[in-house]
């Protein structure tokens, strides 16, 4: 069964967390991260992150409308005068990214950005 989970005294650092799964289990997650093709580590830790946002009942991220702008987008549309749409779809938002193994969510509008 192993030791209970004990809190950590730092919370800024990183810890490893290991599982114990059958290997159908297992080959379902890997499975589910090619699909996203995204690492499996990062798979789990977007799972646990959407559990723990739930809990606070905040809804699932969706998925972006539109791709993130790039600086030359940006510099374009102010040249041309075009309103650029966020990837949220919306023409003007407060982005707030946060980052989560190397996916990038908007807090402020809860979709993946990158």
């Amino acid at each position: 069964m192993g030791a209970p989970a004990k809190r950590v005294d730092y919370p800024d650092r990183d810890y490893n967390l290991s599982i114990r799964l059958s290997g159908a289990q297992k080959n379902q997650i890997i499975d589910a991260a090619e699909e996203q093709n995204i690492p499996v580590n990062q798979l789990i830790l977007y799972a646990v992150w959407t559990f723990l946002r739930s809990k606070q009942g905040i809804p699932l991220p969706g998925s972006s409308q539109f791709a993130r702008n790039s600086p030359e987008d940006l510099l374009k549309a102010y040249l041309s005068g075009e309103t650029l749409l966020m990837p949220c779809g919306k023409p003007k938002c407060k982005m707030v990214p946060i980052a989560l193994s190397g996916m990038e969510f908007c807090d402020t509008c809860n979709v993946r950005i990158g």
